[in-house]
């Protein structure tokens, strides 16, 4: 919006002003510089932004190829709220009206925003065609969807994060976070993306698809249900803290960890996030989740998480959607400097460790920690050694600290007296052994 050009999209310098010109006034790719853009200036709920070509956000207005872009760095952000700010009631009902790519024949495709703030109606409302979401935010939709998809030929949802989706219609089979139906033999993939405190999760209906590394949590409803001749594919996922349980009719149900399940396929584990209370979601490396997944069903074009990360480090897939970037915390060398003296505190232990997340701190007692990895000062004994990191996992050893010299002086005395008055001659014999 602060182009000072043509105003014809050629260029950065000559960018479109507003989004819904360029949506409208040009072919090819649209790039979306950081910012909040709203549907209208005006107050009219039923405008969205029409999405009739590839859309792209997340640049910071300099770049000259969209690899150059950082869509994290550089929130775009695609807002609903055009009446008072302060109340939802006035909100755009939908924000993304994708329904037009059929009419134009073309895969529909939005890429690295952040989509907030609709009201009663569909954040994202696509029909027939093909559609590709992904490296996108949706948050505080108040009323039926965050993503609906009604008649289409394929679907891939991926890298996404889900939260605080109210989903009015509660738990229903007509609305949720993500609701598809497609009607014909194409599938939906929705892959490496993170639901979480929201109505239900996902329904799909009359499709094929696979639902693989996603971390659906803390959701009012449901997480998964499939219903009316659906066929999915549901693995490495993490499916935990909500209302109601996994449906899955007609499929696979595999290699998810899903709270409760009595399943033999899947893992009833505590999936070991880092901060559930703060919703930080990502893993541990003590998590059970951890290299936990089944690299074959890992599409060959995901090969980030939802947080841009490696998928597969360490050789194994971690299931849900966050990839734990570091190795298990390992104490791997205990070297010891035993007493040399009977009852001294002298001895010490080193300690050579790998692994773990941030800071480590290392403890003899289990109680008092340090920051050091060498103790000193110490009496002989075997020690309980504790070390863990800013996450709380914990490796243990053992170290035994001896003395070199376990003899005990003694010393027995005796005296020769002097004989005459004055005398200088008497002697203190010390014997010791």
């Amino acid at each position: 919006s602060d182009a000072t050009g043509n105003n014809d999209g050629t260029s950065w310098q000559d960018a479109f002003t507003d989004l819904q010109d360029a949506l409208t006034g040009t072919t090819g790719e649209v790039w979306v510089k950081v910012g909040t853009y709203f549907p209208t200036s005006g107050t009219d709920q039923n405008i969205s932004f029409i999405l009739n070509r590839d859309l792209y956000g997340g640049f910071n207005g300099t770049e000259t190829a969209r690899s150059q872009r950082d869509f994290r760095a550089n929130e775009t952000i695609l807002s609903g709220n055009i009446g008072d700010p302060n109340d939802d009631q006035d909100n755009s009902f939908s924000i993304i009206d994708a329904r037009n790519f059929s009419l134009i024949g073309l895969p529909g495709l939005i890429d690295g925003f952040t989509i907030t703030k609709s009201q009663s109606g569909n954040t994202y409302d696509g029909q027939i065609g093909s559609h590709s979401i992904k490296n996108c935010i949706f948050e505080e939709t108040v009323g039926n969807t965050a993503i609906f998809l009604n008649s289409i030929s394929g679907a891939e949802i991926a890298n996404c994060i889900f939260r605080n989706i109210d989903v009015s219609a509660g738990i229903s089979t007509s609305a949720a976070t993500i609701t598809i139906t497609s009607f014909t033999s194409n599938t939906v993939d929705i892959v490496n993306n993170l639901i979480f405190n929201a109505g239900n999760g996902i329904i799909i209906l009359f499709a094929n698809g696979t639902i693989l590394n996603n971390s659906i949590v803390n959701n009012a409803g449901f997480s998964i249900t499939d219903f009316q001749n659906s066929n999915l594919t549901v693995a490495n996922n993490i499916i935990t803290g909500n209302a109601l349980t996994t449906s899955v009719l007609s499929g696979t149900l595999t290699n998810n960890i899903i709270e409760g399940t009595t399943d033999p396929n899947n893992f009833d584990l505590d999936p070991g996030f880092k901060d559930a209370l703060n919703n930080d979601f990502s893993l541990t490396v003590c998590s059970d989740a951890r290299n936990l997944g089944d690299n074959a069903f890992v599409p060959v074009s995901i090969t980030e998480d939802v947080l841009g990360n490696t998928r597969i480090f360490d050789g194994m897939v971690d299931v849900g959607a966050f990839e734990v970037q570091a190795f298990p915390i390992q104490i791997n060398a205990v070297e010891t400097l035993d007493i040399e003296c009977f009852e001294a505190s002298t001895g010490q232990i080193a300690l050579g460790v790998t692994g773990g997340t941030g800071a480590l701190d290392y403890s003899i007692d289990g109680v008092n920690f340090q920051s050091s990895s060498v103790f000193t000062g110490l009496a002989s004994g075997t020690y309980t050694i504790e070390v863990r990191d800013e996450d709380g996992c914990m490796d243990m050893a053992s170290a035994t600290l001896n003395e070199l010299s376990t003899s005990v002086l003694s010393f027995s005395t005796s005296t020769v007296a002097n004989v005459c008055q004055g005398e200088s001659l008497g002697q203190i014999i010390i014997n010791a052994s």
